[in-house]
């Protein structure tokens, strides 16, 4: 009589990954800031369309879509961490990387104009080039959400960590391509971004006049 074959061994469950997200307070300070953002573009909308009934119901929409996606980001932005790699999950999407293509972990302080923060620490992991895959600043995330990200990737890669606090623009020319120009260039940024909202508020009003106004339709 022969034995029946034993059934194979059932695998254990790969352990969840760590979460790690950004402060409730920075998520608060997010969604305070964003909402009234969202809603003055939607009335933006309505009176660039001089109201009416389809002005009226665009500028709900988009104002709608503005607050769910501010909604959206300030839920599910965060970085997951497991036995092959990290995710870095944000508003559109998220991207994976395995251990293997992570070279480095970046680690630097640098000065702000700020009385309350002075002093913003960064954290960025890199790939082999050095190019950022993704940016973690102490303005959102505690300083043990940024110290367990430092420790979980220098399992894995290169801790460099830059003695400061620097200016972020002599930060970024010293590490190129962990900052963006934007960055390395706060005050042309600033001006650039004002010039161009302005732009858009203009040619907003104006299509919008053009193309919703009731008095041209008829």
């Amino acid at each position: 009589m022969t034995k029946a074959p034993r059934p194979p061994a059932r695998r254990g469950r790969a352990p969840a990954p760590e979460v790690l997200r950004r402060t409730q307070p920075a998520r608060d300070a997010g969604w305070f800031k964003g909402a009234p953002r969202a809603l003055l573009v939607g009335v933006l909308v309505v009176v660039g369309a001089r109201a009416g009934v389809v002005g009226a119901l665009v500028g709900l929409l988009v104002a709608g879509v503005a607050l769910f996606a501010l909604h959206r980001s300030q839920k599910l932005v965060g970085v997951e961490l497991d036995e092959r790699g990290l995710v870095h999950r944000r508003l559109f999407g998220a991207q994976r990387w395995e251990w293997s293509e992570v070279g480095s972990v970046l680690l630097a302080s640098r000065v702000t104009a700020s009385a309350s923060k002075p002093e913003v620490t960064w954290v960025v992991p890199r790939d082999h080039a050095g190019r950022r895959l993704f940016q973690v600043p102490s303005t959102a995330w505690s300083p043990e959400a940024l110290t367990r990200l430092v420790e979980r990737i220098g399992a894995h890669a290169e801790v460099v960590r830059e003695p400061g606090p620097v200016r972020l623009g002599a930060l970024a020319r010293r590490h190129r391509g962990a900052f963006s120009h934007t960055q390395a260039h706060p005050a042309l940024t600033a001006v650039l971004l004002t010039v161009l909202g302005v732009a858009v508020v203009v040619a907003g009003s104006y299509y919008g006049y053009e193309w919703l106004a009731p008095e041209r339709r008829g």
